[in-house]
Formats: structure tokens, sequence, C-alpha cells
């Protein structure tokens, strides 16, 4: 990647030019937050969450569909927009927000946590219904987003929960496990209308005019992929690129979020069409063998430690793993420094601000 002098590109130029293999005056940053320390950050500035977001010098602004109420279901505001359209329901008893599969999310967790499983009882399967998407209500959020930012920010639509993810959110991750292997024509069945449900709100993203799409489905463990690579190539792969075809038709480039361990598999995603991985947990892959291996043909987005370095260590500490992931990955395609995963509230305000002066200092390396 060439990095040229001083430049005056917007977040947006300077993404879509880094994206596009075009020079950049400098790599593009994004910090992201579980929505409460978001909230708590700005509240303590006085500032509203956009305005702290501008003052961090964030490069991306997600658009969000409101079907997937894992992602709002902390704001209070959203949650009863969603409920109002019918996208979502809420046991406040429990305090458990069911989406449109009838995946119960645990609304007191601070990331995301399934506690129903619509079909760990597969009695309950010939009565079970796939959602489909019927109208625009459901990007009324994306729409708004998009109108409000589209000359500042990289616009990126949020599809997380993909293919295996949602598959045992419905299923139940044990009974998923075993129906791989006991019931694959089960898996099938059910990835195939996951898949179905995942085209129709590519239409809708591509109509609303984001940029790209991050598509995220947590493949990966500590250790290695959560199923075998060959599980992999066959139920996932033929899917997800059928998914990511219908973005690269429409001229987007390729975006994915995928936690854990997945360096057995990253040839194949490269195949089907990947131009940024998403977060590069170090803890999980070594970062020295995914830049000697593929920072020629993809974008490495994440790599600071969120694990331990970011809760846990010294600010200097977090300052270095800036400078080492810069270093590592300015050769090939590119950069773009984030840390590995959400901030969330066991990190530090000293280690937030080491990571905010530490890429601020690199900018201005940059321009000198």
């Amino acid at each position: 990647m060439r990095l040229e002098g001083a430049g005056e590109m917007s977040p947006r130029e300077r993404v879509k030019n880094l994206i596009s293999g075009r020079s950049v005056d400098y790599f593009p940053s994004q910090l992201d937050f579980t929505p409460r320390v978001a909230l708590n950050l700005a509240s303590e500035k006085g500032i509203s969450e956009d305005e702290f977001y501008r003052s961090i010098e964030n490069h991306i602004m997600y658009a969000h569909t409101l079907g997937n109420v894992e992602e709002y279901m902390q704001d209070d505001d959203l949650l009863a927009h969603g409920i109002e359209l019918g996208f979502a329901t809420w046991d406040t008893e429990k305090d458990i927000v069911y989406d449109r599969f009838g995946v119960g999310w645990d609304r007191r967790a601070e990331g995301v946590f399934v506690r129903e499983y619509p079909l760990a009882d597969l009695g309950n399967y010939s009565q079970y219904h796939f959602p489909t998407i019927e109208n625009d209500q459901i990007m009324c959020r994306a729409k708004e987003t998009v109108e409000k930012y589209k000359d500042e920010f990289y616009l990126v639509g949020f599809q997380h929960i993909g293919l295996f993810e949602r598959a045992w959110a419905i299923r139940g991750y044990e009974n998923l496990m075993v129906d791989f292997y006991a019931h694959p024509e089960l898996v099938e069945e059910i990835l195939d209308n996951v898949l179905q449900y995942k085209l129709q709100e590519a239409e809708y993203f591509i109509k609303v005019g984001v940029d790209c799409v991050r598509t995220g489905d947590d493949w990966g463990t500590q250790a290695n992929l959560a199923i075998s690579p060959d599980l992999w190539r066959r139920f996932i792969k033929p899917r997800q690129e059928r998914l990511w075809r219908r973005y690269m038709d429409a001229g987007m480039p390729i975006m994915h979020h995928s936690c854990g361990n997945i360096e057995s598999i990253i040839p194949d995603l490269i195949e089907i069409g990947l131009d940024v991985l998403h977060p590069v947990q170090p803890r999980a892959m070594c970062l020295e063998k995914l830049s000697r291996l593929y920072s020629e043909k993809i974008i490495f987005f994440g790599g600071i430690d969120t694990q331990y370095l970011l809760p846990y260590g010294r600010p200097e500490e977090v300052k270095a793993a800036v400078k080492d992931c810069v270093e590592l990955f300015r050769a090939g395609r590119g950069y773009i420094i984030a840390p590995s995963q959400e901030i969330m509230s066991d990190v530090p305000v000293g280690n937030i601000m080491a990571l905010v002066e530490s890429i601020r200092e690199y900018r201005t390396l940059w321009r000198q």
C-alpha cells in the first residue's frame, strides 16, 4: 500500500481508496465499543455519541437493520420501535428479547448471549416458520444512517449472526454439532432458509446505498475452527459464496468478521472474494504469519488484543501494539487500525486513551 504525504481525504474517501488499492495519506482507524461503553465515555466528556466517534477520528459508520434485534436490544427507544414494527418481542419478566427467528437473547448481557433456542426440541419443527422480509421498513434505521453520514463516514452494512451462528442460535450449539453428522439434511435445510433471508437482506442493503456490507459469522474457536475445514467447505462455503457473489455483482467489496482461529480456511475466503478480514485476534492467530502469507491479497482490520492487552496491559504496551500492527501490515494491500473486538467495560479509560493517542501519533508521523 502506498502512503503519500498530507492530504485532505474524508474518512469515507480514505477507506474507499484503501480497499480499492489507491493511495492513502495514512491508514484509517476504527474503535468499536459495546453500546454502554460508548454511551458512558460520551457522557463523561459531556458530548453526544456522534461527537465522541468524531473525536476519536473513526472512519466507519455501521448501518443496521431492525431485523437483527441483538444489535439494538439495549437501546430502549430503538427496541420499542422494533417491537412496534413487529421485528422483536420482549419478555420483560425474563428480560429476554426474541428476534424474527424466535431466538431469545439475554438483554442483561453486555455482548450477545442466547438464552432460548426455538428448535432445541425438533418436535417443534413442523410448526416452525422461517421469517422473510416483506417490506423495506426493516431498513428504516439503515436509511437514516446512510442519509446522515453519506458524505463523511465509510458506510458499512452490518450483517452479522451469519449462516453458522444463526443455525446454532435456532437449533442450539450442541444439537447442531451432532446434526452435522446425524442429520446433515436438516442442517442443509436450516442453512438454505437462513441464506434466503440473508439474500433478501442483501437486496435491501444494496438498495439503501451502503459502501459495503460486513458479513459476520464466528467460525473459529481460540485454537481452530469450530467444525472441521471439510464440514465448513461442505455446508458453509458454497452458501457464503452465493451471498458474497450478490454483493460483488453490485460492485461492493467483501468485508467479513469471524472471531477465533480461522487460518485453515483463509485461502478459501480469498478464493470466493474476501477483501477485508476482521478482527484478526492475536491470541488466536499469529499476526506475523498472516502478514507473510496474505498481506498482498487482503486487508487486515483489527489485530490489537482485547483479550488481555487492553483490559490488563499498561498504556505503553497498548501504544507499542499499535506501532507493531502498523509496521507489520503496512506492506501489501494495507491495514485498518483497530482492536481485535469491541471494547468492553473491562478496559480502563487510560488504555482507551493510549489507543487513541498512539493512532494520532502514527497519523502525525505519516503527515510529515
